[in-house]
């Protein structure tokens, strides 16, 4: 077990109704896991973060380069593991009028599993190099900005990296768009530089690092992580 998933299974373990009623429909998210050196910066005041912990919108989720590491699910029960030396903005959330949830991702590495809110003019991700369009979808990314090497020390080019286990996720910017489905990878270098199809998994997927390890594996139902309320109080 990868243990990007401790706190999901810890979840299950626990039993779904024990945090059944953790997150709430209008909550931004609410931390699931938190691991090593984890913050949150809010109207420019850096807080901690530990499991419980509701996240608003505007709040900018910081992990340290020495272990930090953050689950997460929001109202819409999207699911997100941020990993070490990542840093990542919860733009806008709303679960009014079938809800919105755009997001930026300035540097690192994260996963998501897609909530209830999965078209891709309601859930984005922004990156320097791309704008990341969610479709109902597993999905991870990567921002690097020379901040990306392999285990062995090698560099990694700069720019956007998406994965897709399951569903779509288009990749677009200035130059051009690009649409991935499931087991495809693409790349897009700069938003001046069209995104491209890669014919497999970037080194920044496979076992590499990008100031930290990380290794998620699409192993369990999201509608198993924490069911959201019906009535939520």
């Amino acid at each position: 077990m990868t243990k990007q998933w401790r706190g999901a299974m810890a979840t299950l373990v626990l039993g779904a109704g024990l945090l059944s009623t953790a997150v709430q429909a209008g909550d931004a998210g609410r931390v699931v896991l938190a691991e090593g050196g984890v913050s949150v910066t809010r109207d420019g005041r850096m807080l901690p973060v530990r499991q419980g912990t509701v996240l608003m919108a505007g709040d900018v989720v910081g992990t340290s380069v020495d272990g930090g590491h953050v689950e997460w699910q929001a109202g819409d029960e999207a699911y997100f593991s941020l990993n070490r030396g990542s840093s990542f903005k919860i733009q806008e959330f709303s679960a009014d009028e079938g809800g919105r949830a755009t997001y930026s991702l300035e540097r690192g590495l994260y996963a998501a599993i897609s909530g209830t809110i999965k078209t891709p003019d309601r859930h984005w991700v922004e990156t320097e190099a791309a704008r990341i369009e969610v479709n109902g979808t597993k999905y991870k990314s990567a921002a690097c900005k020379g901040n990306c090497r392999t285990r062995n020390g090698g560099s990694i080019a700069d720019g956007t990296y998406v994965g897709v286990d399951e569903g779509q996720v288009t990749m677009s910017n200035r130059a051009g768009k690009l649409t991935l489905g499931a087991g495809q990878f693409g790349y897009a270098a700069s938003p001046n530089t069209a995104p491209v199809l890669l014919e497999g998994p970037p080194d920044i997927f496979l076992g590499a690092e990008a100031g930290f390890d990380f290794d998620f594996e699409f192993n369990i139902d999201p509608g198993l992580v924490i069911e959201r309320p019906a009535s939520p109080s």
